[in-house]
């Protein structure tokens, strides 16, 4: 232990090497993996490996820096694992710098190399995204977070379904093959590519379809034209979820489908590469599927045999076509078209096509043949009418008249219409059609439409022409003309006196000044009556023996009876008694009861003031009706009752005949203001325009009591106990029982003032002393005074709440009372006492 021998070798020491995490911390069983390792401190090394499991898997290490180093993993050589390459293995990473003292280890695993079976699909759409389904083996689920498929060059994450399924989305890449990996480590090691490349194919277009609809039973074949299809076994069209059974590539630009069976509704048409896989390549187009058509009837069942009828055939689910048609028995197929209204036209061809009577309709198109129809269509050919004379050859311009025509060939179908036209081109806005009745070969009747109801060129000058299918018209035409007769519209007034002589305005139409005109008045009488425009006409009503009612008629030229609906009625004179009221404000207002005879409810029942002022009146009986007095001035005025509005009546009663104006009322205030509920009172009423009569009231809410006239400006009214609880009412004034003042002056029933205590309770003879009352229901008013006893009345109180109040005594003496006085509360200024009392 004394001397020591050199070898010339230099033992390095270093610090303790430790690793945090490795990258990717898998890799397949083949090997490498190049591995990277995070730790340290790592120092360079010819030393420095890597130990993956066994001491016999070692590979060398790369030195990067003191905290990062690379190797790459060995192959596995686990007899275990290479039996079931489709579970995992994992090996305890670990690195040494001395090939004796190794570091902590880390889990490295290891998986089988994956195995292509199938990709599906093998194509998609250039520069979109496709779901590809990967078949195959030992596909590692608990990998699924690190598994990557690439496309050619592109990377994009992966799912693994299982173990022998995985999914990914194609990456959008330009049209050519690409080649395809699969990754379990996050894409640090890929798999060889799939033995076939995925396709990336050109977007075709669909540019049209035809038909664009078909029925919803199915059949109908379809001609899809575009760009860009494909040849292939899988090929398909799919409507919108039913995919055909039958599709036929005819070209890169043209497709044929069969459209299956559908509910009515539009759906995507689509056509398909791949059936398989709903996404690829699908081009669309709209496809309506519609209900089956059904015809049902037809309008005009007949027509004349050169043809040229227009027949509408009317059923369900019509629709417009290019290639509808109508058919007439079989073989005779015409042109037709479905109008906005949803039926089928076409014109009948000429019989001698057909030669037959008769033929069977039947519609169909070019996808739906023969339509069905809910029962068998005929149309009849017939003999067109002709037409000769028609009876009268004129009418009143109201229409609504009979007119025979005659002609021939009439009764064909069994019906027959009258067309009546304003103007030679009978155009649809300018003609009236109606049905003829009592239909004959030889004749026919129809009825005549109102003047107003046609438009024309000549108004007065008309056309008429028949059909037997309201379709088709005679080639004759007959002229019937419109001749005026005068009208009676309105007749005012419709009511007069029996002394007759009341002015008759008569109105109306087509009052010529050159002819003569007399007006009947029923029994009584016929008076010549004044032209005055085309539309008015006046006449004087004759004399009555009798009242009652007299029907009008208009008499043209002593030969024209012109029937009205109207009657003019005659009355009995009126007798005028007495009004009431007699009186009235000068504003008017005022509803005045007449009381008299022969009243009668009238619309020109009125009353008349001072032979000018006209108001309307209501009837109440034959013996009273009422009015509202218009505004007047001051003073006396008659009244006058008019039962037709020209002859009034008046009272010969000077006294209750006359009405007076004078000023309403008006209130300014009461004394007292308030008083209590429930107890009797005297309220004066201080105003203007006071009027002593029998008819003087005043009003407390809805409360009327007797007024006692004192002067042009004051009243008194005693208001009884029972005029209202508690609370405020309006006050009023009349002088009529009528009319009542519009001040708005309130008075109010307040809760009687209630003396519980006062302090002090005893006070010496001579002083005024302040004292201090209780109590209950005390008004915040000028009115609120104390009161004691009978010799000293009233002294002002001041109010502090509603339930005390100060007051000053007067000054008191011991012997006017040896026992005090009793000490009450008044609101209302004395007017009335509280029924409590305190002794003082």
């Amino acid at each position: 232990g004394v001397d020591y021998k050199s070898f010339g070798h230099v033992f390095t020491s270093f610090p303790r090497i430790t690793i945090e995490s490795i990258e990717p911390p898998s890799g397949p069983a083949s090997g490498g993996t190049d591995v990277i390792i995070y730790g340290g401190p790592f120092k360079s090394s010819l030393a420095l490996e890597c130990k993956f499991g066994s001491d016999s898997s070692v590979s060398p290490a790369f030195y990067h820096n003191s905290s990062k180093i690379s190797c790459r993993s060995p192959a596995l050589t686990d007899a275990s694992y290479l039996s079931s390459p489709s579970s995992e293995a994992v090996a305890s990473l670990q690195v040494t710098a001395n090939e004796i003292d190794y570091t902590n280890a880390l889990p490295f695993r290891y998986y089988g190399s994956p195995i292509f079976r199938e990709l599906v699909p093998r194509h998609g759409v250039a520069n979109g995204a496709t779901t590809v389904i990967i078949h195959g083996a030992n596909f590692v689920p608990s990998l699924s977070g690190s598994a990557r498929c690439k496309f050619g060059t592109s990377s994009v994450d992966a799912f693994v379904l299982s173990s022998t399924k995985i999914r990914c989305d194609a990456p959008p890449l330009p049209q050519g093959g690409v080649d395809v990996r699969i990754s379990f480590n996050n894409g640090h090691d890929w798999s060889h590519p799939y033995q076939h490349r995925f396709e990336y194919k050109q977007v075709g277009t669909i540019s049209s379809i035809s038909p664009s609809g078909g029925s919803s039973s199915g059949g109908t074949l379809v001609m899809i034209t575009g760009s860009n299809f494909i040849e292939s076994p899988s090929l398909c069209c799919i409507f919108g979820s039913i995919k055909t059974k039958r599709t036929v590539w005819i070209s890169a630009s043209e497709v044929h489908c069969e459209a299956p069976s559908h509910h009515p509704g539009v759906v995507a048409l689509s056509v398909l590469n791949d059936c398989s896989v709903e996404k690829s390549f699908a081009l669309s187009a709209a496809f309506e599927f519609y209900h089956p058509p059904i015809v049902s009837s037809l309008n005009p069942s007949s027509g004349p045999m050169r043809g040229g009828s227009l027949i509408r055939i009317f059923g369900r689910y019509l629709r417009s076509s290019d290639d509808i048609f109508c058919e007439f028995n079989t073989g005779v197929r015409v042109d037709a078209v479905v109008s906005p209204d949803g039926c089928v036209e076409c014109l009948s061809p000429p019989k001698t096509r057909l030669e037959a009577d008769k033929a069977n309709v039947t519609v169909g198109d070019g996808s739906s043949a023969i339509f069905h129809a809910e029962s068998e269509l005929w149309f009849s050919y017939v003999e067109p009418p002709f037409v000769q004379k028609l009876v009268p050859p004129f009418g009143s311009p109201k229409g609504n008249e009979e007119i025979l025509i005659t002609g021939t060939n009439l009764d064909s179908s069994g019906e027959v219409w009258c067309r009546f036209s304003g103007c030679s081109d009978s155009s649809a806005d300018r003609r009236i059609v109606v049905p003829g009745k009592s239909v004959k070969n030889t004749s026919t009747i129809c009825t005549s439409p109102p003047q107003s109801s046609l438009v024309g060129c000549d108004m007065n000058s008309i056309h008429v022409d028949v059909s037997t299918n309201n379709a088709d018209w005679s080639s004759q035409r007959l002229v019937f003309r419109y001749v005026t007769t005068p009208a009676v519209t309105r007749m005012h007034p419709r009511i007069g006196m029996q002394d007759g002589g009341m002015r008759v305005t008569v109105s109306g139409s087509s009052f010529e000044q050159a002819r003569r005109y007399d007006v009947s008045f029923g029994s009584v009488g016929t008076v010549p009556a004044e032209w005055r425009s085309n539309t008015t006409l006046i006449c004087d009503s004759p004399r009555s023996s009798s009242p009652g009612r007299a029907e009008i008629v208009l008499i043209v030229d002593d030969t024209v009876n012109v029937p009205t609906d109207h009657v003019f009625e005659y009355l009995r004179p009126v007798s005028v008694f007495d009004l009431n009221p007699t009186r009235g404000p000068l504003e008017g207002g005022t509803m005045i009861t007449v009381q008299g005879t022969n009243f009668v409810s009238t619309a020109a029942l009125s009353c008349r003031f001072g032979g000018a002022s006209v108001v309307q009146a209501h009837f109440v009986s034959l013996n009273e009706i009422r009015c509202f007095s218009p505004m007047r001035i001051p003073g006396q005025t008659s009244v006058e009752v008019s039962l037709d509005g020209q002859t009034y009546y008046q009272s010969n009663n000077t006294t209750t005949g006359m009405f007076t104006y004078e000023h309403l009322p008006s209130i300014q205030r009461t004394i007292p203001a308030n008083a209590p509920a429930g107890k009797a009172i005297n309220v004066t009423l201080i105003g203007n325009y006071f009027e002593d009569s029998s008819s003087f009231f005043c009003r407390f809410g809805t409360i009327i009591i007797p007024a006692e006239y004192r002067s042009t400006s004051r009243a008194l009214c005693r208001v009884p106990a029972s005029a209202a609880a508690v609370g405020q009412v309006s006050v009023g004034l009349t002088t009529n029982a009528a009319d009542f003042s519009v001040d708005r002056v309130a008075f109010r029933f307040v809760d009687e003032a209630r003396v519980y205590e006062v302090s002090p309770s005893f006070v010496q003879e001579g002083l005024e002393t302040v004292l201090y009352v209780r109590g209950a229901n005390f008004l915040d008013s000028r009115g609120l005074f104390c009161h004691f006893g009978k010799k000293y009345n009233l002294t002002i109180a001041q109010w502090l709440s509603p339930t005390s109040l100060r007051c000053r005594t007067p000054a008191l003496k011991l012997k006017w009372s040896q026992h005090g006085v009793h000490v009450s509360v008044t609101n209302n200024g004395g007017n009335s006492i509280s029924a409590d009392s305190v002794q003082l």
